[in-house]
């Protein structure tokens, strides 16, 4: 939301923000999908290389992993990255 203020737009941050950047994590969980190309942002050693999406992680029978394995290519080594730390690329 923005409001006007001295005919300036500032953005109001959310009130709630565990809640809103949940809200973005899911959306964007929602759309990866296995064999997605990713942008790796995170950890700093990987940084801009390019992996594919290989699953989520399952921790245990309970409840899925609020991870993702993703391959690293060329490398071809597989790593545990979180939702935020990778963004899809354009098909």
């Amino acid at each position: 939301m923005f409001s006007l203020r001295n005919s300036y737009f500032f953005a109001q941050a959310p009130q709630n923000r565990k809640s809103w950047r949940e809200g973005l994590e899911l959306h964007q969980s929602e759309t990866i999908q296995v064999g997605d190309r990713v942008e790796i942002l995170q950890p700093s050693y990987l940084v801009g290389k390019t992996g594919i999406v290989c699953g989520k992680e399952e921790l245990s029978k309970a409840r899925s992993g609020d991870r993702w394995l993703v391959r690293v290519i060329p490398d071809e080594f597989v790593v545990s990255l979180t939702i935020d730390e990778f963004r899809a690329l354009d098909s």
